[in-house]
């Protein structure tokens, strides 16, 4: 007649059996999938929008993505977008400026053709005049910023949506919102 303990053996080693045989065949299926070769990530848009939050103004300009698309599931790598536009308090009254933002990006691709990805920022921006507008242009940068990136890529063609806060001085917060249209490789 089995005892207390020996039942409770039994359980233990019931659970430890089911969990090994679950991470077997997790393990099992992940290492019989087919082996992926990282390969280069490229791609060019031309890139504009406008702020959201407590600046604005419109810009343009053109992003460039380089890295490592490590699976078709998964990619990292270094966004930089040079932006010209205004830039200001208030619509209309902006400075021009140029702005470089460069994001390190993690992307998660879904099906072949959707893509979702953030990551942290380095910003700068030039010829904003600080003494005109003291709260969006209190310096060169660098500035911190994050980046989060939705697209489409039909084949190589890509349609993409970046929503990017950077945090500016005496608490300002330049979001840019940018629609772009490129190409992937």
């Amino acid at each position: 007649m089995p005892t207390s303990r020996s039942s409770a053996l039994a359980s233990r080693g019931s659970v430890a059996t089911a969990i090994a045989l679950a991470l077997g065949i997790a393990l099992g299926s992940a290492a019989t999938a087919r082996a992926q070769v990282p390969m280069p990530r490229v791609g060019v848009s031309v890139a504009g929008g406008g702020f959201s939050g407590t600046v604005r103004g419109w810009y343009g300009g053109l992003q460039g993505r380089l890295g490592v698309q490590w699976s078709d599931g998964f990619a990292t790598y270094v966004m930089s977008q040079g932006l010209v536009g205004s830039i200001g308090p208030d619509r209309g009254s902006g400075a021009v400026a140029g702005s470089l933002l460069d994001t390190l990006m993690f992307e998660a691709t879904i099906g072949e053709m959707i893509q979702l990805g953030g990551g942290p920022g380095i910003d700068f921006i030039w010829g904003c005049s600080s003494s005109q507008h003291p709260d969006v242009c209190s310096s060169v940068g660098p500035y911190f910023s994050l980046d989060a990136r939705a697209a489409l890529r039909i084949l190589a063609f890509t349609l993409s949506i970046d929503v990017h806060p950077m945090w500016l001085a005496h608490d300002a917060v330049a979001t840019w919102v940018t629609l772009g249209l490129g190409f992937d490789f």
